[in-house]
């Protein structure tokens, strides 16, 4: 079973194959998620990607190869920063700020999206906002999504 861990940074996972942009961190791969990813198509089992979204200038690229690579019924785990908490305007590497909705361009609503060169379809399977207990506002966003 092939699972990525994207942006991975500190969060090394033995058992999958650990990518970052940056070369100060424990990798397997080192490459651009903005670019042309360098597996197969089809190759993925999942993808688990926490707090990297915010981070993407090309979206719908991301979203596509995400696709791209995952098998058939592959599953993506994405978790970002909810836009009304103070860490997604915190970090001056966020270049967008995401709410429970974001997600529809590249699942539920898909179809009215092709325009922009959207050219995946996902499952949504869950959608999960997490509370900052110490704030009480809404902290996380977490989906889970299937080929």
């Amino acid at each position: 079973m092939k699972k990525l861990n994207l942006g991975c940074g500190k969060d090394y996972r033995s058992g999958w194959i650990n990518v970052d942009k940056s070369s100060l961190f424990k990798v397997d791969y080192n490459f651009d998620l903005e670019k042309l990813w360098p597996f197969q198509a089809g190759t993925i089992d999942e993808i688990y990607c926490s707090h990297i979204l915010e981070h993407i200038k090309d979206l719908v690229g991301f979203m596509n190869e995400a696709s791209r690579v995952l098998k058939k019924g592959g599953k993506l785990e994405i978790l970002v920063p909810h836009y009304g908490h103070p860490w997604a305007y915190g970090d001056p590497s966020h270049i967008r700020f995401m709410s429970d909705e974001s997600i529809f361009p590249f699942s539920t609503n898909a179809n009215d999206y092709r325009h922009l060169g959207i050219t995946c379809s996902f499952k949504l399977l869950k959608t999960e906002i997490i509370i900052d207990q110490p704030r009480k506002i809404p902290g996380v966003i977490h989906w889970i999504l299937k080929t």
